[in-house]
């Protein structure tokens, strides 16, 4: 990785400049197979600057996670009324930005795979919960307006969230494969269609009828 000059900046700066590059080192390399010393140099930085910023690589990690979540999960200032409409704004958000943040993305998937134990703490963290409690609201007025059935708020957020970060991942690593053939729009719109299939309302008289 070429190193990328600190010279000009100020603390905020290179902060941000530590968190970027080590992220797509943790993306590539994991928390165990990233050293202290790589961090230093794709900076281009001592190690005594990381520390300064970050007191240990814990906690450079904790960063990392926490941009990656800024740069990649939604924040509506409004939610539309429709369950439909809400999560298609939702989801349209959230791949257009995994796509400006390919970094963030495999990072997360690096953690998903190859760090259970990490990824069990950090997605119980506020940082993730925060981003995930206006999804379940979106979710929780679907249940009240009967559009789609009750359900675990929780877990069905979870779900969501993780159908979207499945098709940003197959957009990223099978860029040449089928799913290439859409766009954002399609594709989110693909994401809503599926869940709401899956948590809708039977129709009167389409329950199964005992043998």
């Amino acid at each position: 990785m070429i190193a990328m000059s600190s010279r000009g900046m100020n603390a905020e700066q290179r902060r941000e400049q530590i968190v970027r590059m080590t992220t797509r080192l943790f993306a590539d390399n994991g928390f165990e197979g990233t050293k202290f010393w790589q961090i230093a140099q794709a900076c281009g930085v001592s190690e005594g600057n990381i520390l300064y910023f970050f007191p240990n690589k814990e906690a450079l990690h904790t960063a990392c996670f926490r941009q990656a979540i800024r740069n990649t999960l939604p924040t509506m200032s409004e939610i539309p009324d429709r369950t439909d409409k809400a999560l298609y704004e939702y989801a349209l958000t959230f791949l257009t930005q995994c796509k400006k943040d390919p970094d963030s993305l495999r990072f997360f998937l690096h953690i998903n795979l190859s760090e259970p134990k990490k990824n069990d703490i950090l997605y119980e963290s506020e940082a993730i919960k925060g981003y995930i409690r206006q999804l379940e609201e979106i979710i929780a007025r679907g249940v009240e307006s009967e559009h789609i059935r009750t359900t675990d708020i929780c877990f069905s957020a979870r779900a969501f969230l993780g159908t979207l970060f499945i098709i940003a991942i197959l957009f990223e690593f099978y860029q040449k494969d089928a799913v290439n053939r859409l766009n954002d729009k399609e594709l989110a719109s693909k994401a809503v269609e599926l869940f709401m299939k899956g948590l809708a309302n039977p129709k009167p008289g389409s329950e199964p009828k005992g043998r």
